[in-house]
C-alpha cells in the first residue's frame, strides 16, 4: 500500500474515533465551553464575573438566585472580598458550576 494512501486511511480512522468520542460526550450531558471563556477564566479576572456574564445574568438576577445581596456579589466580583464558603457555594450553584470553577487556583 502506498504511504500516502496509508496516511489518508489513518487520518480517516482518527477522525472517526474523534467524532465517536464527541457523540459520546454530548450524549452524557457534558457541557462544552468556548476557548474564549477558558482564556478569560485563566486571565486572572474575577471568575464569578466571567461566569455571570457567560450565563447571561445580571448582578441583580445572580444575587437573587444565590440569595446574597447585590453589594456582597459586587464586592466579590470586584475582588474587594472573597466571600464565605456557604456564600460561594450558593453563587456556584446559581451559576451551575462547581466551587473550583469560581475560586481561582492557589499560587
Amino acid at each position: 500500500m502506498p504511504i500516502l494512501k496509508y496516511d489518508q486511511l489513518r487520518e480517516a480512522l482518527e477522525d472517526a474515533a474523534d467524532r465517536a468520542a464527541l457523540r459520546e460526550a454530548r450524549a452524557s450531558g457534558e457541557e462544552f465551553f468556548p476557548d474564549s471563556l477558558v482564556e478569560r477564566l485563566w486571565s486572572g479576572a474575577s471568575r464569578v464575573l466571567i461566569w455571570r456574564e457567560y450565563r447571561g445574568l445580571s448582578v441583580t438576577e445572580l444575587a437573587r438566585r444565590a440569595k446574597v445581596s447585590k453589594a456582597q456579589l459586587s464586592t466579590i466580583e470586584n475582588g474587594d472580598a472573597t466571600g464565605s464558603v456557604p456564600m460561594l457555594r450558593n453563587i456556584a450553584d446559581a451559576l451551575g458550576v462547581t466551587m473550583d470553577d469560581i475560586v481561582p487556583p492557589a499560587d
